[in-house]
C-alpha cells in the first residue's frame, strides 16, 4: 500500500514538473531527486543497470520534447522517418556521459578499503591514483584491488612490518570511523617527532619511503615510530597519523626512524589506569562477541588474552580467509562471521578489537599496507646493506592494535593466511 501511494505521489509530481516547465524532460526533476539520494549515500552506489535505465528514460523524455524545442526556435519540424531529432539525442548522450564521469566522484559510487581516484592536480600521478578509505565498512568488496604500485621503500629491517596510515576507533556494528579528527597543521621543521611508546629493548631501524601511486593525506609509516623526516606535515596522536591538507604525490619522499618488534616479554601484565573510554566502547548487540571472548581468552594478563584471541582466529578456531561473504547489517553481521568462520581482514580486525574491548583491553583498528614484495637490494650511503620493497594496491590491509602497559599500541594479526 505504501509503495502504491508513493508511486502515485511521484507520478503526480513528475506530471506537475513537466507541465510547469512546458517540456517532457521537466518530469525528470522529481525522479532525479529520488535518484540522487541513494546514489550519494549508499556505500556501494547504484548498480550500473539501474543507472543506465534511468539515463535511457531521460533520453526518451528529451526525444519526446525535441519537436517543441525546435519549433519554439523557428526551426522547421519534419515528422518524416528520415529526420531524427538529433539534437535531443545529442543532449541526452552528453548528459549520460557527464553523469558517468561525475558519478565516479560521488562518495556513494565508490568505496572499499581501497578507493580509486582521479587526480585533480593536473596528472601529477599519471592520471589516476589510489587512496585508503577512512571509513571501514564490513560489507564493502575488496576484489577490485590490483597490482598498481602505491609506494617503494628501502629499509635495513630484516623483517619489514606493515605500515600504518591511520587508525579508527568508533564502531556502529557496520562501519569503523574516525571521530574528533582536526584539520592538519603543517610543522615548520623537516623533522617530525612522534616519540611513540615502544617496548624496552626494541632496535631502531631507518626506512626511506617514496610514494608512487598513493594519494593520501596521511603518510604510511612503520610503527612504533620515533621520527619522520618530512616538511609540511603534522602528527595527530588521536588517529596516530602523520597528516597534511595536501595529499601525497609522486614527488613525496621521507624517512622514518622506527622500532622493530621485540619477542613477547613481560609487558602488558600491569592493570590499566585512566583509559580513554573511546578505546573500550562497544556497540549494542555485542554480547555474542563478549561471550566468545571470555570463552577463548580465559584468565591471564592482557598480553596472554590477546595472544589467545589471535590464535583463535589464525589457527585454532578453524577460520578461513575469503572475499566472498554475504552482506548483512547490524549486530547479526559479526554473529554471522563467528558462525560462518570466514571473511577478510576487516572482519577479523573488527572481531578481535571488539572482543578485546569487552575484556577491558583498549583496542582500535589500524588501516595501512602490508610489507609488500621485495624487489631488490642496494647499498645505502653509510655502507649499510638495505632491501628495496614495493607495495601495491592488493597489499591494503586492516589489523587490530591493542594497548599494553610498558609497550604502547601493539599490532596483532588475526587474519589467517
Amino acid at each position: 500500500m505504501v509503495m502504491t501511494v508513493s508511486l502515485v505521489v511521484l507520478w503526480l509530481l513528475a506530471d506537475a514538473a513537466g507541465t510547469a516547465t512546458g517540456h517532457p524532460a521537466g518530469a525528470a526533476l522529481p525522479l532525479l531527486a529520488m535518484f540522487a539520494v541513494p546514489a550519494s549515500t549508499l556505500h556501494d552506489g547504484l548498480p550500473l543497470p539501474h543507472f543506465l535505465a534511468a539515463a535511457a528514460g531521460l533520453v526518451v523524455l528529451l526525444l519526446l520534447g525535441a519537436d517543441d524545442w525546435l519549433a519554439d526556435r523557428g526551426r522547421r519540424v519534419d515528422h518524416g522517418p528520415g529526420v531524427p531529432p538529433w539534437r535531443a539525442l545529442g543532449i541526452g548522450s552528453a548528459a549520460v556521459v557527464t553523469a558517468l564521469v561525475v558519478s565516479t566522484s560521488l562518495p556513494g559510487l565508490s568505496g572499499g578499503l581501497v578507493q580509486r581516484l582521479r587526480d585533480p592536480g593536473g596528472g601529477r600521478l599519471g592520471g589516476s591514483s589510489t587512496a585508503l578509505s577512512p571509513d571501514l565498512d564490513l560489507h564493502r568488496d575488496l576484489t577490485s584491488r590490483s597490482d598498481t604500485s602505491l609506494l617503494r621503500y628501502s629499509t635495513s629491517a630484516p623483517d619489514p612490518q606493515p605500515m600504518r596510515v591511520f587508525t579508527v576507533d568508533a564502531f556502529d556494528t557496520d562501519t569503523w570511523q574516525v571521530v574528533g579528527q582536526e584539520a592538519a597543521a603543517g610543522e615548520p621543521e623537516a623533522t617530525l617527532r612522534l616519540d611513540q611508546k615502544h617496548p624496552a629493548g626494541a632496535e631502531p631501524v631507518e626506512t626511506v619511503v617514496e610514494i608512487t601511486g598513493l594519494r593520501q593525506r596521511s603518510l604510511p609509516y612503520p610503527a612504533p615510530a620515533h621520527v619522520v623526516r618530512i616538511a609540511g606535515w603534522s602528527y595527530e596522536p588521536l588517529t596516530a597519523s602523520v597528516r597534511s591538507d595536501e595529499p601525497t604525490g609522486e614527488d613525496t619522499s621521507y624517512s622514518v626512524r622506527h622500532y622493530q618488534p621485540v619477542p613477547d616479554g613481560s609487558f602488558g601484565s600491569a592493570p590499566f589506569d585512566d583509559v580513554d573510554p573511546r578505546w573500550l566502547a562497544v556497540p549494542d548487540g555485542s554480547q555474542a562477541l563478549a561471550d566468545q571472548a571470555v570463552a577463548v581468552a580465559g584468565q591471564g594478563t592482557p598480553l596472554q588474552q590477546a595472544q589467545r584471541l589471535q590464535s583463535f582466529f589464525r589457527t585454532s578456531g578453524g577460520f578461513t580467509y575469503t572475499l566472498d561473504v554475504p552482506q548483512q547489517t547490524g549486530p547479526s553481521a559479526m554473529q554471522d562471521f563467528l558462525s560462518r568462520r570466514s571473511g577478510y581482514c576487516v572482519h577479523y580486525a573488527t572481531a578481535m578489537t571488539v572482543m578485546a574491548r569487552t575484556l577491558g583491553i583498549p583496542a582500535r583498528v589500524a588501516v595501512g599496507v602490508l610489507p609488500g614484495e621485495r624487489v631488490g637490494g642496494q647499498e645505502s650511503t653509510d655502507g649499510q646493506q638495505v632491501e628495496v620493497w614495493e607495495v601495491s594496491e592488493r597489499d591494503a590491509h586492516a589489523w587490530p592494535e591493542l594497548y599494553l602497559r610498558d609497550a604502547g599500541w601493539v599490532r596483532f594479526e588475526p587474519t589467517p593466511g
